[in-house]
């Protein structure tokens, strides 16, 4: 009986050890196979279909006030991009290319679940993955919801080189807890409720047997965004769009490279996709969506149920 015991207890390790490094969804979470690969995500709610794509280093609960308020209207599904939450680490030859796997990844995860309609969200690197997807796979997708956008902003060569430099997979393993709570922060213009707990698990992952894969991911993101650029693409979007940046945005743009850029600068892209509304949400940062949930819900629902936000 101890050995059975013991057995027992060896095997559960991992599968705890699991838990307690992905984060707090909020909601149940679902898997799926998507070209042998295991991809986690949040599925609730019914009506017309929003898929939610992070940012960089981020996962599906960034999306879960959103999709506590969203889902009483529509059917909201948020995955874990390959590599981050509870999903499996996808790492192909071509590293420059992260972004298009990650966009041939969710039209997969559409054709498994056999959805139909889908309103594609994305939230900085997940939006301009959105774009990617949007351009690649146009017949999966009905309206595009852009949130702080990565891929509006450009950089010259010699800036990409200096971004791919230092992000680095031995910079993020490197980070103390000072550093990670910093960044965090540069997320927001006003800390909001729930921010502490993005933090510290955060922190956890540090402890985490699949932490140097998610260091080096978080690496192929930065290289995926500066490579497949999407600036010079958005006049090839036909679909209709919802843009929303807040004001306050600490990160878009780069303030080192680009100083004297501001956000409204870089949001002024919008007017090259030629369905688009652009929205600017006062006093928000980055992670727009977390801080302001509640306008953020609204402008979507408004986007979503009527034919403009605007006469």
């Amino acid at each position: 009986m101890r050995h059975y015991i013991f057995w027992v207890c060896m095997f559960m390790l991992p599968i705890v050890a699991m838990a307690q490094c992905l984060p707090n969804y909020q909601f149940s979470i679902k898997r799926i196979d998507i070209n042998n690969s295991k991809i986690s995500y949040i599925d609730e709610g019914s009506g017309e279909t929003i898929l939610f794509l992070h940012g960089l280093g981020g996962n599906a609960a960034h999306w879960k006030k959103n999709i506590q308020s969203l889902s009483k209207k529509f059917r909201c599904i948020a995955i874990d991009l390959p590599g981050y939450g509870g999903s499996d680490f996808i790492f192909k030859p071509a590293d420059t290319l992260q972004l298009t796997t990650y966009a041939n990844t969710i039209a997969g995860f559409i054709k498994k679940l056999q959805l139909s309609k889908v309103v594609l969200a994305g939230h900085s690197m997940g939006a301009q993955i959105a774009i990617l997807a949007a351009l690649q796979h146009p017949s999966l997708f009905t309206k595009l919801l852009l949130i702080a956008p990565a891929g509006f902003e450009t950089f010259t060569n010699t800036e990409a080189l200096l971004l791919k430099k230092f992000a680095s997979p031995d910079f993020y393993k490197k980070q103390d807890s000072v550093a990670i709570a910093n960044a965090f922060r540069m997320n927001f213009y006003q800390v909001p409720e729930g921010m502490d707990q993005l933090i510290q698990e955060r922190l956890k992952l540090k402890t985490c047997e699949a932490f140097d894969n998610y260091c080096k991911n978080i690496s192929l993101g930065v290289q995926g965004m500066l490579h497949e650029k999407v600036s010079d693409k958005l006049d090839q979007l036909t679909i209709q769009t919802l843009v929303i940046f807040g004001d306050k945005d600490a990160l878009i743009p780069n303030r080192i490279l680009h100083p004297t850029l501001t956000t409204a600068n870089i949001a002024a892209a919008t007017q090259n996709i030629k369905n688009a509304q652009l929205v600017v949400i006062p006093e928000a940062g980055h992670l727009v969506q977390f801080e302001k949930s509640s306008e953020v819900n609204t402008i979507i629902t408004q986007f979503l149920t009527a034919k403009r936000l605007f006469p």
